[in-house]
């Protein structure tokens, strides 16, 4: 951030930081508002003094960081197999917009009790739940190539240098948001939430640092979230103000001043005994925290790389929000968020980063303001895809920003996002970038994805084919293009080369395919499976839920046991159908098995000399069936509840 201050467009600013990290003490520590002994907050771990004195500006960015690596780490080999089998099925994973499990619903019955909006899941639209799960599948597919093909150069780097090379810092990175969306366990969760979900410790963290930043003396301040923890940040502003004060130690609730710890426009929950995380025994029933004066001088919420539009999609029960704070209340004359501007930057070669169309876009004009206004900007960049994940604010050469009369749009962008950041309050917000549409951004990230993983595909897998070749092993019959395929000779004829590149691809894009598959029929099966039992056990607990939830829990169960057992129909024997397929392409295979002898005519019936192409075809037709099926078992469900009176998300 110093670097981009010093690149913009006032020449003659002065930057410089001031290190304070070594002196902070422990970042889990409980934040502080006050110095002891005095009023004034504390010095931040760093600041960053930004000054121009012809100009008059004179900025002091004030940093604090919400750490919580230590709420996410992995041990075992077991963890990280479970991470993959979790990643691999998650195109087939069900969407549950239906229940939360804070028991609060998005159309209450009554307007003194605090309710929620849920983002438009794709269980609403046959159409993209279709598209959505192929997608997702194609990212199954490109994420097993990435890695088995990295596994591949790490093995080859640890022959070469002698030391030993992980890939534990992938599973670590890429596993946060499988532990943020996992559900609670009976005998797990942290010391501070037993039984609930390991995001309920996260958020106690963030929400303590954001209370506390609201309470200093800052004229403005502002939230920077970067990838998950923009899900994070985003849970942080859109808690309700009553369950607020359950985030944060005795401590810290006992110096915030006491105009923030009231709030005549709260809605309170009589049900406290079901919140989450769980209500202190020091609070009283009446304690809150007043979001609009907690909130006043939050400028800016800039979210980058940000997965929200994923979140909205596959869990939106896990980023539901408030409703009703963007209104005028008996004590409140604007709305929460009236001076918060929220900017989501995405790059077209991220495969994170998404649109916010699910979130202020489906909701009535007059409750839009219940979230800041949000504007999509696209960060032009020409990064390899992935790599632009985490060069959002990477400073490029002085050659990549253009001229003082011609900028770049490199240069425009990042000049922009900075006159955000230190503009103020009473600055209406100016972007002129290039803002990002749901079908150019789309496109961009399809066709990125498209050709990085043809790259990796051929680059990697076909050449080690190639290899196996040359060294003597042969690629299985069904997989030959042609029937009377050798072992390439040592010309390397390109009427030997071509076929081979062809068919250890089909090989290896099968084995690929087959295996995101039936990690999707398996994860759905444990899903539902929970899910159910979940729903039996508070149907019968004692004390007994109330008349509308034991309905709404009885309808859950009965599509559970529909979903459960059209899984159990469809999905294995359609694993058994694509493993014949495939190893009825092996000939050695098709002597030991009974039965796969006949799979083999049929597949060169159909087929013919187009065989390798067998089952690559047959197991996209399995995954678009699956679907299309759990599509309209989505539709379903949406229809049961609506003739039985019942919100659905």
């Amino acid at each position: 951030m110093a670097e981009l201050l010093r690149v913009h467009p006032h020449r003659d600013a002065h930057v410089s930081i001031v290190d304070r990290t070594h002196e902070w003490g422990d970042p889990l520590d409980t934040p502080r508002i006050r110095r002891a002994g005095n009023h004034e907050h504390p010095a931040a771990p760093m600041t960053i003094h930004y000054r121009v004195p012809d100009k008059g500006i004179d900025v002091a960015f004030e940093c604090h960081e919400v750490w919580w690596a230590d709420l996410g780490k992995r041990r075992g080999l077991g963890e990280a197999i479970s991470f993959w089998l979790w990643g691999l099925g998650q195109w087939n994973a069900p969407i549950y917009a239906k229940r939360d499990a804070t028991k609060l619903s998005h159309m209450p019955e009554t307007t003194k009790r605090p309710s929620v909006h849920v983002p438009r899941s794709t269980s609403l639209s046959p159409l993209i739940q279709v598209y959505s799960r192929m997608s997702l599948a194609w990212a199954g597919i490109v994420a097993s190539l990435l890695f088995i093909s990295t596994w591949g150069i790490f093995r080859v780097l640890s022959l070469i240098t002698g030391k030993k090379v992980s890939l534990d810092l992938i599973v670590d990175y890429m596993g946060d948001v499988e532990i943020y969306q996992k559900r609670g366990t009976p005998n797990r969760g942290v010391p501070s939430d037993p039984g609930h979900a390991t995001r309920v410790a996260i958020r106690r963290r963030m929400i303590s640092q954001m209370v506390a930043m609201g309470a200093r003396d800052y004229d403005t301040w502002s939230i920077l979230a970067h990838s998950l923890g923009s899900v994070l940040a985003f849970n942080g502003i859109g808690e309700i103000g009553h369950t607020l004060p359950n985030y944060c130690e005795k401590e810290l609730w006992d110096d915030l001043p006491d105009d923030l710890k009231r709030d005549p426009d709260c809605r309170l929950r009589d049900d406290t005994h079901d919140m989450i995380p769980a209500r202190p025994a020091w609070l009283d029933h009446p304690d809150c925290i007043n979001k609009g004066k907690l909130f006043a001088n939050l400028t800016n919420f800039v979210t980058y790389g940000s997965p929200l539009g994923s979140f909205g999609a596959i869990w939106p029960r896990i980023v539901a929000f408030e409703k009703g704070v963007g209104a005028k209340g008996i004590a409140r004359d604007h709305g929460v968020f009236d001076n918060t501007r929220w900017i989501n930057i995405v790059s077209g070669g991220d495969p994170v980063s998404g649109l916010l169309e699910r979130y202020r876009k489906y909701l009535p004009a007059e409750q839009q303001r219940d979230l800041p206004e949000e504007v999509n900007l696209v960060r032009p960049s020409r990064a390899l895809y992935g790599a632009s994940h985490t060069a959002y604010f990477r400073p490029e050469w002085s050659s990549a920003r253009g001229t003082a009369t011609q900028p770049s749009h490199y240069a425009t962008f990042h000049d922009e996002v900075i006159d955000q950041l230190i503009r103020e309050p009473s600055e209406p917000p100016h972007i002129a970038s290039l803002k990002a549409t749901v079908r150019t951004h789309d496109r961009q990230r399809l066709n990125n994805s498209f050709w990085a993983t043809m790259v990796v595909y051929l680059a990697c897998f076909v050449l080690l084919g190639l290899l196996i070749t040359a060294l003597g092993g042969t690629l299985p019959a069904g997989f030959q293009f042609s029937p009377d395929a050798v072992p390439i000779s040592k010309k390397w004829s390109w009427s030997e080369l071509i076929p081979t590149i062809l068919g250890w691809g089909m090989f290896w894009l099968s084995l690929m395919m087959g295996g995101v598959y039936t990690a999707g029929i398996s994860r759905y099966r444990q899903e539902v499976s929970r899910d159910l039992a979940e729903c039996r056990y508070e149907l019968n607990a004692s004390p007994e839920p109330s008349e509308e939830r034991a309905r709404d829990l009885k309808i859950g169960i009965t599509i559970d046991r529909v979903s459960y057992w059209a899984n159990i129909l469809f999905g294995f024997p359609t694993i058994v159908i694509w493993m014949a397929v495939f190893a009825s392409a092996i000939d050695a295979v098709v002597k030991c098995v009974m039965g796969l002898d006949h799979v083999q005519g049929w597949v060169e019936c159909l087929f013919g000399k187009h065989r390798p192409f067998a089952p690559v075809v047959v197991l996209f037709l399995l995954l678009l069936l699956n679907s299309i099926m759990q599509a309209c078992l989505s539709m379903w469900a949406v229809w049961l509840r609506k003739r039985n009176s019942q919100s659905h998300g």
